[in-house]
């Protein structure tokens, strides 16, 4: 073994690691081979890396084959698509059930312990009961709502959802993770300002998270600024558009002010917000911004200001979005191409940052909270080692514990 990071990114130079066996555990990292007890199994030239979280993506979207459209097609044109899609493909609950199932296996085969999934089930018996003990999920329930019965039926949901007996316990009966309702109004060019202020309350009063797509786009910031634009052609598409719902002179912090009382928020995207609103969200210690790499390289050409915005917030969480802009839900992978694509930042702060949201959620030294990366003998530092282009997940610790016993 070529060596291990703890929980906080921090190396832990090593040779064999001692487990015990029979409650499934990490016991000791040791540097010398010698002073391990018991049989030894030869993983090869690996190391061991904490299991992460995939702090965004769509589950329900999981049967795409390929990222729908063409990379640097207009933002709304994609939106249509999508949009398509899911009424082709998404009509039954059944339809959905299996989705979110398939994208929950895709999510953990890719390193994440802990993952933010954002579902449009219509009720909350559409979704799947969740039953996998290596995984803790937050199902985040997609609101829209412009109009006052439409918005009012959204916030209706919003609070069947979060209110139901043991929402925040929704697992098959033995199982040891974890299942979390969160809420998502979706974005503001779908909920309403009202609506999204509303959530928030909600959020406050039932301890449950909240995430928000914000600012992904021009058109969603042109939308806002003069209530017109290629968004306006779309929800008039739709039939949901109405002229007193986008006034205009409106920002997104008009949305990150109104989202401030939640429990908890995820600003999903961002990539056209204002050092103001950077710093807003970097004031806040409920916030977290959430950056999708894959599928930001996707649409834009420009690249988005990792290291800058680490510098102003202190974190940013990673996710990969859906397979409707990605080609993959693996987390592991999403860590590696921010690795060859922002040379500005480190391995070893992009390790440790993504290490710290998944500390939260791990037990530490269970062997299902590990991962084992098969790196490069000829890459001398770890950090860059773990996440070289030539680095693989060959999955996590319990399954080598199992192929031996």
């Amino acid at each position: 073994m070529l060596g291990a990071f703890d929980q906080r990114g921090g190396e832990r130079a090593g040779g064999v690691v001692t487990v015990d066996e029979k409650r499934g555990v990490i016991l000791a990292v040791h540097a010398d081979p010698t002073q391990a007890e018991g049989p030894i199994t030869d993983l090869g030239d690996v190391i061991l890396l904490p299991a992460l979280v995939n702090a965004h993506t769509h589950c329900e979207l999981s049967d795409i084959r390929e990222p729908l459209g063409r990379p640097g097609m207009p933002f709304v044109d994609w939106i249509r698509e999508v949009i398509a899609w899911k009424e082709a493909n998404l009509a039954t609950p059944q339809a959905r059930q299996n989705a979110i199932r398939r994208g929950w296996l895709e999510v953990k085969r890719g390193g994440a312990a802990r993952v933010c999934d954002v579902v449009s089930a219509l009720r909350y018996g559409d979704l799947p009961v969740y039953d996998d003990p290596l995984l803790h999920a937050e199902s985040h329930l997609e609101l829209m709502g412009h109009a006052l019965g439409w918005a009012e039926d959204a916030l209706l949901k919003a609070r069947e959802f979060v209110g139901r007996p043991q929402a925040s316990r929704r697992v098959a009966a033995g199982r040891r993770s974890g299942w979390q309702a969160g809420l998502s109004p979706h974005a503001p060019y779908t909920a309403s300002l009202e609506l999204v202020a509303s959530i928030a309350d909600v959020s406050r009063k039932a301890a449950c998270p909240v995430s928000i797509h914000l600012a992904e786009s021009e058109e969603e910031l042109e939308l806002l600024a003069t209530g017109g634009g290629p968004f306006r052609e779309l929800l008039l598409e739709r039939g949901i558009y109405r002229k007193e719902h986008f006034p205009g002179g409106r920002t997104p912090l008009d949305y990150l002010e109104a989202l401030r009382p939640a429990a908890a928020v995820s600003v999903i995207h961002g990539t056209f917000l204002s050092d103001a609103e950077i710093d807003f969200i970097a004031r806040q210690p409920n916030f977290r911004l959430v950056y999708c790499p894959r599928t930001h390289a996707y649409f834009h050409d420009r690249s988005w200001p990792l290291a800058r915005r680490l510098a102003r917030c202190g974190s940013v969480l990673i996710g990969t979005d859906s397979r409707a802009s990605n080609p993959d839900l693996s987390i592991f992978d999403e860590l590696k191409f921010v690795s060859a694509t922002a040379p500005d930042v480190s391995p070893r702060d992009l390790i440790a940052g993504s290490l710290s949201a998944s500390a939260a959620s791990s037990a530490g030294n269970r062997l299902n909270d590990w991962l084992v990366i098969e790196a490069p003998t000829d890459v001398a530092d770890p950090y860059e080692a773990a996440l070289h282009v030539r680095a693989t997940l060959k999955g996590f610790l319990y399954e080598w514990r199992s192929r031996d016993a």
